[in-house]
């Protein structure tokens, strides 16, 4: 009996370790994607995506590529490179490249 204890209160504290573990990888990945810090949404137009990140919409100089399901938009400067892709498959997607030190991506979905 004392056996079927020890090995309930292991399988526990694994199941409680592998719960916490798994968390710690959902946080992360939000925060990664930028979701947490920015709170950017699919619905959001354009520039409210690129004030929300931080950038002046009036300062940087913008193209479009159209693509056979959607379209990209490149927003640029001499210190900012963002692009904008909205996908009827794939949904908003936004990737910063410059500035080098603020280089992230994120996956918004389909609004």
């Amino acid at each position: 009996m004392v056996k079927f204890w020890k090995v309930l209160v292991v399988v526990l504290l694994g199941g409680l370790l592998l719960a916490w573990f798994l968390n710690y990888l959902l946080e992360h990945r939000a925060a990664v994607r930028g979701h947490s810090a920015t709170n950017l949404v699919a619905s959001m137009t354009d520039e409210q995506i690129l004030r929300a990140i931080g950038n002046n919409p009036d300062k940087l100089v913008s193209s479009r590529n159209d693509g056979k399901d959607g379209y990209s938009t490149t927003y640029s400067n001499e210190t900012t490179l963002v692009f904008v892709t909205r996908s009827i498959v794939s949904g908003v997607n936004v990737l910063r490249v410059r500035p080098e030190e603020q280089k992230q991506d994120w996956l918004l979905g389909k609004p």
